[in-house]
């Protein structure tokens, strides 16, 4: 037998068995990275949409406001209340979240499967726009003037932090996801968005609101006898 056929052939005898060993070793690691991809991708698609309604809303009610002013002789307690309910009933007049946050918590789960630290950091972010509007219908619900003012002057600082934490971790999930998702991510959130024909929608079923409790009479005390 020729030596060169016989070096030809333990070489290539060699070279599978290292291939297919390498396939073998490295198949757990693939499926690993596949999976936890797709459980990025999962929770980078539901923290943006989380990320959306909680935007939609506060635009929603800036729209509203100018488009439809309170009046300038408005009380100045009465101004806080009315702004309260006015995001109260926009955020009512949306799709139920709960959905959306159980989809977003079993995404979570599956990252924190392979990442616990990232699984750590992505918890209860979909608890902001909730409590936000615990927060206003507790107002509502009420009537306190002082704490629709106190709220009043929470909203910017609360609104501002939120969105900035909830922008954050989105971007933290695209980078992970590629840099392909990243740049688009990047774009998608330093765009501004207009007000879509949903929120006029919504804009349009609460000016009814503003006129019935700006337009309200006071409440009169009875005659004494």
């Amino acid at each position: 037998m020729n030596l060169s056929m016989l070096n030809n052939d333990w070489i290539k005898s060699t070279v599978s068995l290292l291939v297919g060993w390498f396939l073998n070793a490295a198949s757990p690691y693939i499926t690993e990275q596949r999976e936890r991809r797709k459980a990025i991708s999962s929770a980078l698609s539901d923290l943006l949409e989380i990320r959306h309604r909680f935007v939609s809303i506060e635009s929603g009610f800036n729209a509203l406001i100018n488009l439809v002013p309170l009046p300038p002789d408005l009380h100045p307690g009465l101004q806080p209340q009315i702004e309260a309910l006015l995001r109260t009933k926009i955020a009512s007049l949306m799709p139920d979240s709960q959905e959306l946050s159980k989809r977003y918590n079993d995404s979570v789960s599956l990252v924190a499967s392979s990442d616990p630290l990232l699984g750590f950091h992505l918890r209860s972010k979909d608890t902001a726009q909730p409590m936000f509007a615990t927060l206003n219908s507790i107002v509502v619900q009420t009537q306190d003037m002082h704490a629709a003012a106190f709220l009043k002057l929470l909203n910017p600082i609360f609104l501002k932090e939120a969105e900035k934490g909830l922008s954050a971790m989105i971007l933290e999930l695209a980078r992970r996801r590629g840099w392909w998702t990243c740049r688009k991510v990047r774009k998608l959130l330093a765009s501004s968005s207009d007000i879509s024909q949903g929120q006029r929608d919504v804009i349009d079923l609460v000016k009814k609101e503003i006129q019935k409790h700006v337009e309200q009479p006071p409440v009169q005390s009875p005659p004494s006898v």
